[in-house]
């Protein structure tokens, strides 16, 4: 038997003639070397990474792929037919004579042969090290760009802030000189008016130059996006070890992926944080669903590691996921303050000028925008944009809204032809496209069946929030009852009842909320979408005596029956809308219109300044929800005219037992200090402290109490 330190027989390089280059047949070489071999115990290779025994011949090297010419000319070349003596075995190797090719085209046959060698047999065997090499001088370059880039983008946003303090100084030094001019009269008025033309100059100027080095920050600052979203794609390219969880790969796997990120902390406040997966389609960031999360994640697992591949697994790397990309890798945050409205072919940027002017900047959809939800129309560019600067930038002008349209009669219809019942439509539509920006209102219709109120609505969902929520705000404290409304823009209620006081609050100011999900971890989320409830009768909630819930609540009353409206009954109305382009941008027109309207008051129309009918409204639901206001009704209770006053202390007992009457639970019931403080709000006022003997009286008359 052979002894364990038998070797397998070595295989001779087939030589060359001297002064020609080696030429090793890879593949035949490897073959010969792994053949079986009557020899029994084991094999021995000599440290070869391919594996292959090369005894009595110079040991491969990932550096060196050919046999030196000059090492070549020192080894001894057998002739044609000539045996060659073999230690470890028995039967003599002969020797082949190898045909006389020349170097050149014997290296070209090397080419064209699949195989670890490359080019004219001089290139090292492939070890990636050339391409990783490359790959860390371009992380290199990168680095220093992104951080070439940073310090551009911030000078030019510095410069930016700047030139709007000039624009703003100028402005006042403007207004400074007309109030001088004003006290003066004659010659000193000329001079003054005259330095107030000049003034007027210095704030066109200034007006120009704040424009240019905005765009110019704008401009720094895409660049600087591009090139930080190159370097994370290429830094996450950096090979994996092999032992590497799946957790960690997939880590990687949507890192190298810069159109898929989580929606992060909130640009308005840092501590606000959503969890929320985002993918950007070319055109906006569309929010991801559980279910797309979890097939994507689940794709990989197939992919990538079958042999582990489980359900267990693939929310294991999604939460792993979250935690890192959470912090590190965010999608851009629409800057604070800005408002965006994304449409299929452009991004409307509603802004304040320094002079209060609005104006509507049209640009072409990018990724810096951040924007969440898109409007499903189109802007005419020829139409309706001005002349566009170096980016492709210009003025839009929306058009004005036409009775004779379709949707201009449907609305001046529904509004009873009220010009300022248009108006506050418009800003109530407008305040939902207007991205993060929280106007902290919630639309309530309020209106008889066949008014319309659900082709209201269609036409909100068709085409400005294709991704809502039908939503129960009766359900928002249960478990799982704000689960749907994860990545929609518009949350929809018909026919509430009652909501509850805390959910409606955190719901309608894009206050982050816990969201519980079925059979899934809980997660945190930032309400982008915005609220409107439809029903016959204002819905019911617990208010407490500032109001708070009443303020949050733009009130429209929609009730002009479609029997009244002219023509009748319009079944088609919403196709006929959505399906014309000149009708559907007429719509868009009229809420970008709103959208404006709303940048330039800063907040919603108060309601002391509202049209009566929603002045009405509102005080009815207010009243309707006031804890005290079946007991004012019951017992007839107003306000003292004639200076008439009633005993306090007894008019709590009475709501106590119009409680036992009315079947209100204890546990519901007002204490007497939170009873006179709804009282206060419920009459709008408070009243002085009024004693006589020692008892304290209010200004107020009802059944059941004599009146002093």
């Amino acid at each position: 038997m052979s002894s364990p330190a038998c070797r397998r027989p070595a295989f001779l390089l087939q030589q060359r003639p001297a002064g020609s280059a080696a030429v090793l047949d890879f593949n035949a070489a490897k073959a010969a070397a792994v053949a079986a071999t009557p020899h029994d115990g084991p094999v021995r290779f000599d440290d070869d990474e391919s594996g292959i025994a090369l005894t009595d011949s110079p040991l491969h090297d990932d550096t060196e792929s050919v046999v030196s010419a000059s090492a070549q000319s020192a080894i001894e070349t057998p002739a044609a037919g000539e045996t060659v003596p073999n230690d470890d075995s028995e039967t003599p190797t002969v020797a082949v004579a190898t045909p006389d090719v020349s170097d050149e085209a014997a290296n070209d046959s090397i080419v064209s042969r699949k195989g670890a060698f490359q080019g004219k047999g001089v290139e090292p065997m492939e070890s990636g090290r050339r391409t990783e090499e490359a790959r860390m001088k371009a992380i290199k370059a990168l680095r220093q760009e992104v951080k070439t880039l940073t310090a551009v983008t911030k000078a030019a946003a510095t410069k930016a802030a700047a030139a709007e303090n000039a624009v703003i100084k100028a402005v006042d030094k403007v207004t400074e000189r007309e109030a001088v001019a004003a006290s003066l009269t004659g010659t000193a008025q000329i001079r003054e008016q005259a330095k107030i033309a000049t003034a007027r100059t210095v704030v066109e100027r200034a007006k120009a130059e704040a424009k240019r080095l905005n765009e110019e920050a704008e401009e720094a600052e895409r660049k600087r996006a591009e090139a930080e979203a190159e370097l994370v794609t290429l830094e996450a390219k950096d090979d994996e070890d092999d032992d590497a969880t799946p957790e960690v790969k997939y880590l990687n796997h949507c890192i190298a992926d810069w159109t898929y990120r989580p929606g992060g902390a909130s640009a308005e406040n840092a501590e606000n944080v959503d969890e929320v997966f985002y993918q950007h389609d070319g055109v906006y960031w569309v929010p991801q669903t559980d279910k797309k999360d979890a097939h994507r994640a689940a794709s990989f697992a197939r992919k990538n590691t079958p042999q582990k591949a489980t359900s267990h697994l693939v929310h294991s790397m999604i939460d792993y996921l979250r935690m890192i990309m959470l912090e590190e890798y965010a999608k851009p945050a629409t800057p604070k303050g800005k408002i965006y409205i994304q449409l299929l072919n452009a991004v409307l940027e509603v802004r304040k000028e320094a002079d209060g002017k609005v104006l509507v900047c049209a640009h072409k959809p990018a990724p810096h925008f951040g924007t969440t939800s898109c409007v499903q129309a189109r802007i005419d560019w020829k139409r309706s944009v001005g002349p566009l600067d170096s980016k492709g930038s210009g003025i839009y002008t929306p058009a004005p809204l036409r009775k004779t349209s379709l949707f201009g009669g449907y609305i001046y219809t529904s509004c009873q032809d009220e010009d300022d019942m248009v108006y506050y439509v418009a800003e109530a539509m407008g305040s939902t496209v207007t991205g993060d920006k929280t106007w902290r209102k919630a639309i309530l219709l309020v209106g008889p069946k066949r008014s319309g109120k659900s082709t209201f609505q269609m036409l909100l969902t068709r085409v400005f929030h294709p991704k809502w929520a039908a939503v129960n705000p009766e359900k928002w404290a249960d478990d799982f009852g704000m689960e749907n409304m994860i990545g929609k823009t518009l949350y929809v209620a018909a026919e509430t009842e009652y909501f509850p006081a805390k959910e409606f609050k955190a719901v309608v100011a894009s206050d982050m909320v816990d969201v519980t999900r079925k059979n899934r971890l809980a997660i945190s989320m930032i309400p982008r979408g915005r609220l409107i409830i439809a029903c016959n009768d204002p819905p019911r909630y617990r208010d407490d005596p500032s109001g708070a819930i009443a303020d949050r609540l733009c009130c429209i009353p929609w009730d002009v029956q479609a029997e009244t409206k002219p023509g009748g009954v319009n079944t088609d109305l919403v196709e006929q809308i959505v399906g014309n382009p000149d009708e559907l941008l007429q719509m868009v027109d009229f809420v970008i219109d709103g959208a404006v309207r709303l940048v330039q008051r800063g907040d919603f129309m108060p309601d002391a300044e509202a049209p009566t009918r929603v002045r009405a409204l509102k005080a009815r639901v207010i009243g309707d929800n006031n804890p005290v206001s079946p007991f004012v009704d019951a017992h007839n209770v107003k306000a003292a005219a004639n200076g008439e006053y009633i005993p306090k202390f007894e008019v709590y007992p009475l709501y106590v037992k119009h409680c036992d009457m009315t079947g209100v639970k204890p546990q519901f019931r007002l204490n007497e200090i939170h009873f006179w403080r709804q009282m206060y709000a419920f009459f709008g006022k408070t009243w002085p402290r009024h004693q006589r003997n020692g008892i304290d009286y209010v200004p107020l008359t009802m059944r059941d109490v004599k009146s002093v």
